[in-house]
């Protein structure tokens, strides 16, 4: 359209004037929530985890490398203990453990090997810890809610909290597990769930959105787009993708992490490298998908 042509009356001035007014207002907002995974982000216990399976699976016969356990890292532990079962199933009476046993011996071994040598996760290069305390305190100031969506158990997440209490003290509004995930009546998380349903997570721990769907709705947001995720696994980082949230990935072994990871909206080698620029750049692209009305949620009507 020309300048001759424009629009100039004052309904359509003040229109434009109100828009513009609109428009600034919703870009000095900011993410209503920030949801933590727990295993690996905030605290250093996969290695913990890699210790307790090889030597819990080793009672049953089933012999375990630290790369074979990397393979599951952020699957339900018992997911895991399933697919071991498939792979190679063992005489629950001659051995005297049966799955569901099995699955409490390795969260007890963890939950030990916690309370005795877990630390908080550490940045690469300089050797502080991983940033969970510096993002919190960040963006105290912005009214920003916090919550852990853990494949672990709530037994393990409280035990992981107690350990870091000096650094998180008791900044986590909501802490859910996926350890018992089940389908509730929820209309929107329902009909995401219908989505996801042939993937055939038993009780929908991640990769299914479930866990951080769950987080949503407790906390209150009405818009994924509205939540960013901290994830350091390719399940999780699927898990909060498929939720339709925003998600930053760190992955354990970056820079040489599996080009996968492509589908999280940013990579980072360490929480400590977050900062206001990257904070308000996935924020601006948030906005644009819900201004542009692309997001999955709203393709699929839920």
């Amino acid at each position: 359209m020309s300048t001759v042509d424009a629009d100039l009356s004052p309904k359509s001035i003040e229109k434009e004037s109100q828009t513009s007014k609109e428009e600034r207002k919703e870009q000095q907002r900011s993410y209503e929530a920030v949801i933590f995974d727990m295993d690996g982000l905030m605290i250093d216990s996969e290695p913990l985890w890699f210790e307790a399976e090889i030597e819990c699976f080793a009672k049953v016969g089933i012999k375990l490398t630290e790369e074979e356990c990397r393979r599951t890292v952020g699957i339900r532990i018992d997911d895991i203990v399933k697919m071991r079962y498939h792979e190679k199933p063992w005489d629950e009476d001659r051995v005297g453990l049966t799955q569901e046993q099995l699955t409490d011996m390795i969260v007890g071994t963890v939950i030990n090997l916690v309370k005795k040598k877990g630390q908080a996760k550490k940045e690469r290069k300089r050797g502080k810890r991983g940033g969970t305390k510096e993002i919190i305190k960040k963006k105290d100031s912005k009214n920003v809610k916090y919550a852990i969506g853990s494949s672990s158990s709530l037994r393990l997440i409280n035990t992981v909290i107690e350990k870091l209490k000096p650094i998180v003290k008791d900044r986590f509004q909501i802490l859910c597990s996926a350890e018992h995930m089940e389908l509730n009546e929820d209309a929107y998380v329902k009909r995401l769930i219908e989505l996801y349903a042939t993937m055939n997570y038993n009780r929908y721990g991640k990769p299914h959105p479930m866990v951080y769907l769950e987080c949503m709705k407790k906390l209150g947001v009405s818009r994924p787009s509205h939540i960013l995720v901290l994830e350091d696994s390719l399940a999780g980082t699927l898990s909060a993708k498929s939720a339709c949230m925003k998600c930053i990935a760190v992955p354990e072994t970056f820079p040489d992490h599996s080009p996968k990871f492509v589908i999280a909206d940013h990579i980072m080698s360490s929480l400590g490298d977050m900062n206001e620029d990257i904070w308000a750049s996935l924020w601006r692209t948030a906005m644009f998908i819900d201004t542009k009305r692309k997001n999955i949620c709203e393709v699929f009507e839920i």
